[in-house]
């Protein structure tokens, strides 16, 4: 590891693409994952900081709906 930036193509897809992620889970033969929120951090501490509750009310759906989404949803054409 270094503390340099790297690009995208530096990186393999499953690191920024959901379904190239769950290939890479699949060649390890990992059975289960857990979805960790980063961006929000420990219970969703980076919404309520903001003032604008309307705002915080917005980005908590969009949260969820990218949760629910990419934990039920399959791949295009699946």
């Amino acid at each position: 590891m270094t503390p340099n930036a790297i690009t995208y193509e530096d990186m393999r897809p499953g690191s920024y693409e959901l379904w190239s992620g769950f290939e890479d889970i699949d060649l390890n033969h990992v059975q289960a994952v857990m979805s960790f929120p980063n961006f929000p951090r420990f219970r969703g501490q980076t919404f309520p900081e903001e003032n604008d509750t309307d705002l915080v009310r917005l980005r908590v759906n969009a949260y969820n709906e990218l949760m629910v989404d990419g934990c039920v949803a399959g791949p295009a054409g699946a």
